[in-house]
């Protein structure tokens, strides 16, 4: 994975394209293991498998929220990244300052259910009223 940053976002001629590949340096969404359960009417040595089990699921279920800590930690710093792309892109710094929350807040409503892109789509065709 490719560290993003806002400079080797500007390396690709096409924002539809440079959004897809910051969104795929995300990398792979940590599986949650499953916890095991013991069934009703179990044995005494089901029992004692189910907290060897419970204690492998305990060290396991710690290491995935590690993973999840750090792949949410990573994916907000590329969205961040994403969203000052899709700004500069669309040039919303090229309208008044004290239009921009606005005009983005309105873009995001307007398309963030479709992705990214879609925002700065929308983003673009609002900052054009300021032409």
């Amino acid at each position: 994975m490719e560290i993003v940053t806002l400079e080797n976002m500007q390396n690709f001629n096409d924002c539809y394209k440079a959004i897809e590949w910051a969104k795929s340096q995300y990398g792979e969404y940590p599986s949650r293991p499953s916890k095991p359960y013991l069934k009703h009417g179990h044995s005494s040595i089901e029992a004692k498998q189910y907290v060897i089990d419970l204690e492998d699921w305990e060290k396991t279920k710690a290491d995935y929220d590690k993973n999840m800590i750090a792949y949410k930690g990573n994916q907000n710093a590329i969205t961040e990244v994403i969203v000052e792309y899709i700004k500069d892109m669309a040039g919303l710094n090229t309208i008044p300052e004290q239009y921009r929350d606005k005009v983005y807040r309105q873009a995001w409503e307007d398309g963030h259910s479709s992705g990214y892109y879609e925002v700065y789509l929308k983003l673009d065709s609002l900052v054009e009223i300021f032409s």
